[in-house]
């Protein structure tokens, strides 16, 4: 799974721009709380780096304003408190 997790993190955030919203939706899924996600050690950890990642591409006003929407959406996905 570390490869999966690196994988969608890097797409998320260096992929070429036509990529990156998409990487961010799926980002964004695969970081959603779900019953079963306390127990897997490693969500917590992973989650919180997705976070990190959807954050700072919401907050990058260099990007276009349609992708930075995709890290937006991503972050209700996630349901980022």
């Amino acid at each position: 799974m570390p490869g999966l997790v690196d994988g969608l993190v890097d797409a998320s955030a260096r992929a070429a721009h036509e990529v990156r919203p998409f990487a961010a939706l799926a980002l964004a899924l695969a970081a959603e709380e779900r019953e079963q996600s306390g127990s897997v050690p490693a969500f917590q950890p992973f989650r919180a780096r997705a976070l990190e990642t959807l954050r700072t591409g919401a907050e990058d006003d260099r990007l276009d304003p349609g992708i930075r929407g995709a890290y937006l959406v991503g972050l209700g996905i996630a349901r980022d408190r």
